[in-house]
């Protein structure tokens, strides 16, 4: 699998500065292989419209449960490997069935003001 060193901003971002100015802007490079070791939680973020082409009933999942998904794992991940302040790390991630993933977020929602007038 060919990873590319680096990523390209195809759009301004969404967050904004006390500005008013976006964070990202299009065309601001980011490493994918930081130290040597890959960002997998980026290159999956950025793979995921590939990921829904080469899986059709992905199409069906809403794009920001899958990113949730991803980045549970990373948290995951990153529980397991990296030490805490004390310097100890977590226990090996406990991969459970199905049934035990019983809720998805939607980040957008949590800002709507649903009595906006549009």
């Amino acid at each position: 699998m060919h990873i590319p060193e680096f990523r390209v901003q195809t759009r301004d971002g969404r967050k904004k500065d006390s500005n008013g100015n976006p964070i990202t802007k299009k065309g601001d490079k980011y490493p994918n292989i930081l130290n040597g070791y890959v960002l997998w939680e980026t290159v999956q973020l950025a793979d995921l419209a590939q990921t829904k082409k080469l899986f059709p009933e992905y199409k069906s999942i809403h794009s920001q449960v899958l990113q949730d998904v991803i980045q549970r794992v990373q948290t995951t991940m990153d529980n397991f490997t990296l030490p805490d302040k004390n310097g100890k790390t977590r226990g090996r991630p406990k991969f459970k069935g199905r049934h035990y993933y019983n809720s998805f977020s939607y980040p957008q929602l949590s800002n709507a003001n649903p009595y906006q007038k549009s």
